[in-house]
């Protein structure tokens, strides 16, 4: 039995509130400051049970090198562990700082140290990005190790702690090279279809380290490389098709980065277009097959091979000899692709005339299949650590495929997780098809990319995990290499193992369906603490069994995804488990939420998509009466985060209620649209952690969760 000495116990935590305290204001001061222009990023330390959090970042207004306003001196801090800048060049009499935010600056570098008690623990760092401009490079580096972390593309690091630890953070800020397309013009129409492209490109001033390179439609031109701040005057020949051809210019510095500017320009061709006789065909073509203007036009057919004039003209062929490129096949049957009428697969390659079109292969060249034209198979970027039970990001390397220097592109990927390598359809746990977004980048990784969604793994479990690639043209590529990883030994946020978030868990009584049963008492509900009031919810299933409970706190969400009302409650992120599985009629779920205060009119239901990363109105599935909302689930359909018929459910979501409901709830919202208030704002994080507190001396609820 453990046994604990109150006296010290309680003067712990009264100095572990104390420090929430002061961490709360200087948070709100934060909120204050923070303009829409200017960037910070919050690392949030852990080990033991115990947080610190550091804010740092670039504000435009920042005097002296730094901002008064944000570097306020640490206190005394809990025995577990902090986290903190040294600035003793300041002056300030304590030179351990909580906040470092720097005017802005093309290159800036933080160094802050952790400082653990609790030696041999695995300590972690997670990050939170407020208004950090997407093409930033920045990089967490642990200089004991040499290990070094990209922020933009990580969410988190491990490592196990010790008494002193170094880390810095560098951002840089891309300084993309000066280019120039010189001739011919944007739009231009020419009667020529040998043409030379032009222009310059510099890093004078960007950086002055030169240009690596400069490429038109993926291919090198001449004179595109430049050292320091000199220019680079280059050049590129090429043929134009008739028509309109497009350009893509990128010229890319000698930074660490790459750096890259990127100019696109569109260049028409029409040829010579004089018909004197007005039969169809250009005098000069006319004159150099017949010699006059006068013996034919374009529909008559001098060869006699089916094909007319005005055809032979079209296509490039000889009106005076059937089979113009002397291979034993008539000039109008290889102008018609070959496709024979009565059969669909003209070429005997086994894909169909109407694919081979569609996908572009050629139907009368039996060589060209449309397995040349699939992308290539992708390749999964390993994972070495223990995964992390919620938010995990898989990545592939870049997309590629035959067809990329023609402007093939990654349109959507496909990627799965199994409990088993041969991923038997019994085994499949997420099932994920992300698609681009028709306003996105062609370079954007959003849609290539898998971050798992909380409730999907277990821990101390294996699986194993592949993708799919889709180009432009719809076409997919083979399944990648199977990947195995295993997730976590120890839940964090369940330390008492029993599948509720130890944060939010609510073992004091409450009743919450009203029926005058203590929920903890009562099988089949189950309390749990809203990150925004410190109330309590009660959630019901009428099937399966509730395997995992948490709460998703709103600031998680992108300022730009939020909406209009207030998610006041924060999002409910639950598990079920335990629904028969049958593909042809997947298992349906009521799920019954019991809220403190009715409702008000208006209320709407929202869900979050961890994998895309967006929220979308769930209303039509939800009946809100008064306190209570039953919200219907169906396996691998719509309210099922992990998109596939598995007898699991996964869902964060929450309501919505109207703005201006009231006071509180608007000063709620504020707090947790805000992004620099911390988990819940301010205010409430010492509720938070008295709740722990209470929670840790209460006995665990008699029903236990599956484990997650």
């Amino acid at each position: 039995m453990m046994t604990f000495n109150c006296r010290v116990y309680k003067h712990n935590i009264i100095r572990l509130v104390l420090l929430t305290l002061v961490l709360s204001l200087g948070l709100l001061h934060q909120q204050v400051h923070a303009a829409a222009s200017d960037w910070s990023i919050k690392i949030k330390t852990s080990v033991g049970g115990y947080n610190s959090r550091i804010t740092f970042g670039e504000f435009a207004d920042a005097t002296d090198g730094y901002d008064i306003l944000y570097d306020a001196p640490a206190h005394t801090a809990p025995a577990a562990v902090v986290a903190y800048f040294d600035h003793p060049e300041w002056g300030q009499d304590d030179t351990k700082f909580w906040y470092d935010i720097q005017s802005a600056g093309q290159t800036r570098q933080w160094t802050f140290y952790t400082d653990s008690n609790l030696d041999g623990q695995a300590l972690s760092f997670e990050w939170y990005f407020s208004n950090v401009p997407a093409d930033y490079h920045i990089t967490l580096t642990d200089v004991s190790t040499g290990q070094s972390v990209d922020m933009m593309t990580e969410t988190s690091y491990s490592y196990v702690s010790g008494s002193l630890r170094q880390f810095t953070v560098t951002a840089v800020q891309p300084e993309p090279p000066l280019l120039t397309i010189t001739s011919p013009a944007d739009g231009a129409v020419v009667d020529s279809a040998n043409i030379t492209l032009t222009g310059t490109a510099t890093d004078a001033g960007q950086g002055d380290e030169g240009i690596a390179s400069v490429t038109v439609n993926g291919q090198m031109v001449t004179g595109g490389v430049a050292s320091g701040a000199n220019t680079a005057q280059w050049s590129y020949a090429t043929t134009l098709s008739e028509g309109p051809n497009s350009f893509t210019v990128v010229a890319t510095d000698n930074s660490a980065y790459n750096d890259q500017a990127t100019e696109a320009i569109t260049v028409t061709y029409t040829s010579p277009n004089t018909d004197t006789d007005s039969d169809g065909l250009q005098d000069d073509w006319e004159i150099t097959h017949f010699g006059n203007l006068s013996s034919t036009d374009a529909d008559g057919d001098c060869d006699g091979d089916g094909l007319s004039n005005g055809s032979e003209y079209t296509y490039g062929t000889d009106p005076n000899n059937t089979d113009s490129d002397g291979d034993g096949i008539t000039d109008a049957v290889e102008v018609d692709l070959g496709i024979d009428p009565t059969n669909s697969d003209s070429d005997g390659d086994g894909d169909s005339d109407s694919e081979e079109l569609q996908y572009g292969s050629n139907p009368a060249l039996s060589t060209d299949t449309i397995a040349l034209h699939r992308p290539y198979q992708p390749v999964l970027q390993q994972v070495f650590d223990a995964v992390a039970l919620d938010g995990q990001v898989f990545d592939t390397e870049a997309f590629n495929d035959v067809d990329i220097l023609e402007g093939d592109y990654l349109s959507a990927s496909r990627w799965q997780i199994s409990t088993d390598q041969a991923f038997t359809e019994s085994a499949i746990m997420l099932d994920r098809q992300l698609v681009r977004e028709s306003n996105a980048e062609l370079n954007s990784i959003t849609h290539r990319q898998l971050r798992v969604p909380g409730g999907v793994l277990k821990k101390a479990s294996q699986y194993w995990i592949r993708v799919a690639h889709r180009d432009a043209i719809g076409l997919w590529s083979d399944w990648s290499n199977v990947m195995s990883f295993s997730t976590i030994e120890t839940d964090p946020n369940d330390l008492l193992g029993d599948g509720i978030d130890d944060r939010y868990q609510v073992q004091s009584y409450v009743d919450s369906n009203a029926n005058g049963v203590d929920d903890n008492d009562e099988d089949g509900i189950y309390p749990i603490s809203t990150a925004a009031f410190s109330e309590t919810v009660g959630l019901s299933a009428d099937a399966g069994e509730i395997g995992y409970l948490s709460v998703m706190d709103s600031s998680d969400i992108a300022t730009e995804e939020l909406p209009e009302e207030l998610l006041s409650y924060h999002l409910f992120d639950f598990r079920i488990d335990g629904l028969s599985v049958d593909s042809n009629n997947p298992a349906r779920v009521d799920i019954t939420f019991y809220f403190p205060d009715a409702l008000p009119a208006g209320t709407k239901w929202y869900k979050y998509d961890a994998a895309t990363q967006t929220l979308s109105d769930y209303s039509d599935n939800a009946v809100i009466n008064d306190t209570q909302v039953t919200l219907t689930l169906i396996d691998g359909g719509v309210g099922d985060a992990d998109g596939v018929v598995n007898g699991i459910i996964i869902d964060p979501s929450g309501p919505a209620l109207p703005a201006g409901t009231s006071e509180d709830n608007n000063a709620s919202q504020a707090a947790v649209n805000s992004g620099g208030s911390g988990t819940h704002g301010p205010i409430f994080l010492i509720l938070e952690l008295l709740v722990i507190w209470l929670n840790l001396r209460r006995k665990n609820k008699g029903q236990t969760l599956s484990q997650r």
